[in-house]
């Protein structure tokens, strides 16, 4: 029973999908979308292609890395602006 790895690189068998999308209100009020995402890998197997999850990370709409606080507050790392989310 072989299992052939794929190298980490190699186009779509890793990488960061969005879950979901989350309506953030900053700190002047203004609306701000943070990105759930969640790095997963793929494995060919005899049985066919499994998707591994991995773990999770949050990132504002432009790309900028968020930090998670609470399951409603997130920290944006570069800024330190507090986002609380609104829906």
């Amino acid at each position: 029973m072989a299992i052939t790895l794929q190298h980490p690189q190699s186009g779509p068998r890793h990488g960061n999908k969005v879950i979901q999308r989350l309506t953030c209100a900053g700190d002047d009020d203004r609306c701000v979308f943070v990105l759930e995402c969640r790095y997963f890998t793929s494995v060919v197997t005899p049985r066919g292609l499994r998707v591994y999850p991995g773990a999770k990370n949050w990132r504002l709409s432009s790309g900028e890395p968020v930090e998670l606080i609470d399951k409603d507050l997130f920290r944006v790392s570069h800024t330190g602006e507090v986002l609380l989310r609104v829906a």
